[in-house]
């Protein structure tokens, strides 16, 4: 998470309008909203760390856009 995405989690978003993919909703939402640690959050999605590391940069750039 970049320094300046702090305030992404004080703004109440609806998250079914940002076109995330699946896996960029489900990372996004355990490591960035839910204060799950990356590599329990990988072991969860059954995906590797470096992957769950891709979908939430992707997906906290689709929200950053929408805003």
């Amino acid at each position: 998470m970049r320094q300046g995405d702090a305030h992404l989690k004080e703004n109440r978003l609806n998250l079914n309008h940002l076109d995330l993919t699946d896996k960029q909703l489900i990372a996004v939402s355990l490591v960035f909203y839910g204060g799950l640690k990356k590599m329990r959050a990988a072991r969860v999605m059954k995906i590797s760390p470096q992957d769950l590391t891709e979908h939430i940069q992707a997906g906290l750039k689709k929200i950053r856009r929408s805003l």
